[in-house]
């Protein structure tokens, strides 16, 4: 809420955003208010959440929600996988972006069948998760900029905070290519200017959720707003309604993947046998990094050794038989 009311901005609108400030000012409010007020607009088909929470225990009541792209990561060793993961995946929907002649999700989601949802990556304490990744450091690095400068036309977008920016940590390029920047209340102003490039954070008012908004392209000067305040049973009753919902994660293809691998390949989830019976709707590329995505989730089996395939496991079989009756499908996607 600004001085002259409430200030709502879409998401894409916003694009990568970097938010910053002193423990105990809002920050986690807003970044979970964000959440929920995306969550309860959108079905995951529409919008899915990746979340790296090394506190480990922040984000720990989203667990389980269906917008989930992968499991909560708690640690550096955990985040660069992930990060590499999701780096696959743009290219992946730029290689299919290139087949359709589009430049963006909008417009790929117009023009084909196969609809992708838009990828929101929260990574807290980005300060500490570097610090603390040691020799994964660069490669994490590599991929957030990756991430960053190139995502939002994937559609795939971070939400990236810390409550103890340093300038070393976020490259100029990193930081750079953060349109919309939010600073809490700060104690010096070397630290406004990490986020904003410029002081005045470190002279808002001491108030819990008073942050100082700006956004490349809409003004020249930040906004001063004041969040929302959200009480831990509101946070809880909102996901508990969200869980409720007779949501599957799967698309169509996804399901079809499923079926197909259950019914033809006795269960095996094996990349070469499914891209060649999916040949031209899904690539090996994206088959691997689904397959890397789901076996975290606990919907794939871990292979014992490295020529072993993953296997479907019931979990898995339950999501693709969520919301649609029992059916043969065949290779082409279709139900019958």
């Amino acid at each position: 809420v600004g001085s002259d009311g409430p200030v709502w901005r879409s998401l894409l609108d916003l694009d990568c955003i970097l938010v910053g400030g002193v423990r105990g000012y809002g920050k986690t409010t807003f970044l979970f208010s964000a959440l929920l007020a995306l969550l309860q607009q959108h079905s995951p088909h529409e919008l899915q959440v990746a979340i790296v929470d090394p506190k480990g225990f922040d984000f720990a009541l989203f667990d389980g929600l269906p917008h989930l792209w992968t499991e909560r990561v708690t640690s550096a060793e955990g985040a660069a996988p992930l990060l590499s993961d999701l780096v696959a995946e743009m290219e992946d929907r730029g290689e299919q972006f290139a087949r359709l002649g589009v430049r963006a999700l909008e417009a790929f989601n117009q023009a084909s069948p196969e609809q992708l949802p838009l990828l929101l990556v929260v990574v807290d304490e980005v300060t500490d998760l570097m610090l603390e990744a040691g020799r994964q450091a660069a490669a994490l690095q590599r991929s957030l900029v990756r991430l960053v400068s190139k995502g939002r036309a994937a559609g795939i977008l971070l939400l990236v905070a810390t409550q103890n920016p340093k300038s070393e940590v976020f490259s100029t390029l990193a930081r750079g290519n953060f349109k919309t920047r939010i600073a809490f209340w700060v104690s010096e102003a070397v630290m406004s200017r990490t986020i904003l490039n410029r002081g005045g954070a470190e002279q808002l008012p001491q108030v819990q959720g008073r942050m100082l908004a700006l956004i490349e392209g809409q003004s020249q000067e930040p906004l001063e707003l004041q969040g929302f305040y959200l009480s831990d049973e509101a946070i809880k009753a909102t996901l508990a309604g969200l869980a409720d919902r007779p949501y599957s994660r799967l698309t169509d293809l996804e399901r079809s993947l499923v079926r197909y691998a259950a019914g033809q390949l006795a269960g095996e989830f094996k990349i070469e046998g499914l891209y060649e019976a999916f040949r031209g709707r899904i690539s090996k590329r994206k088959l691997t990094t689904l397959a890397q995505v789901w076996e975290r989730r606990g919907w794939l089996t871990a292979p014992q050794h490295r020529a072993d395939p993953r296997r479907v496991t019931e979990k898995l079989l339950k999501e693709a038989g969520r919301g649609v009756e029992a059916a043969e499908v065949s290779p082409e996607g279709k139900f019958r």
